[in-house]
């Protein structure tokens, strides 16, 4: 048989599939998101006639599907990128995975019950290494959102966010072993034989044709013995 190489780390930089802003105009009123390209962030100001800014903060989704199903997340870092005035020295930052795309009903999830918040000290630019089991917890249900916030400074103007990982993806699957039992064999050869003929998406269709046949059965005798 012929012997599978190692995995190898990947370090990627995601693609961010939704970006937008969380508002609430009224300060104290419900949070909403809205897609938008303009990424700002502020907080509250008030003064003794009441609210003068409302609070807005940056939300990113990053797409999770570009890293192979069943990797291993060994490290991550967030990436902060400020194109103009700042009068923060930090701002915060909540992670949250989720599943299906970003929705006004999910920022109250996101907002208080992060499953990774962190403080960035803020320049020109901030990066940070996040958690790596919220990025595994990320892969797992399909997105990572990153939520920036403030919690008593005015306004941070054009910002922009990058998300790096650093993943092994899971080894090679040894073609013919249905049973799991890292060797083909006989018990494997069975269950290829019950299933014999029309056979789309099913495990046994090696070669991917919508079928069990000669094809997939030759497959099977070439890896047969133990798996490497």
């Amino acid at each position: 048989m012929t012997a599978i190489a190692p995995a190898q780390a990947d370090v990627a930089g995601l693609t961010q599939a939704q970006q937008g802003v969380v508002t609430s105009w009224s300060c104290c009123g419900q949070d909403l998101f809205q897609s938008t390209t303009t990424m700002e962030v502020q907080d509250c100001n008030f003064n003794p006639y009441g609210c003068v800014y409302g609070r807005q903060g940056p939300m990113w989704r990053f797409d999770m599907s570009e890293v192979p199903e069943g990797s291993q997340i060994h490290a991550a870092e967030l990436t902060f990128t400020v194109g103009g005035y700042c009068t923060a020295d930090e701002v915060d930052v909540n992670l949250k995975a989720i599943s299906g795309t970003l929705s006004s009903g999910m920022v109250s999830g996101i907002v208080n019950s992060p499953d990774q918040s962190l403080t960035m000290s803020v320049n020109w630019s901030a990066n940070t290494a996040i958690s790596a089991a919220a990025v595994q917890s990320a892969l797992e249900m399909g997105s990572l959102v990153v939520y920036m916030h403030l919690d008593d400074d005015v306004c941070l103007m054009g910002t922009d966010a990058n998300l790096e990982i650093d993943s092994t993806p899971p080894p090679p699957v040894c073609t013919g072993d249905f049973n799991g039992d890292d060797m083909v064999g006989a018990t494997d050869l069975l269950v290829l034989l019950a299933v014999w003929g029309d056979c789309d998406g099913c495990d046994q269709d090696i070669s991917g044709d919508g079928m069990v046949g000669a094809d997939d059965l030759l497959a099977l005798l070439s890896a047969w013995g133990q798996c490497d």
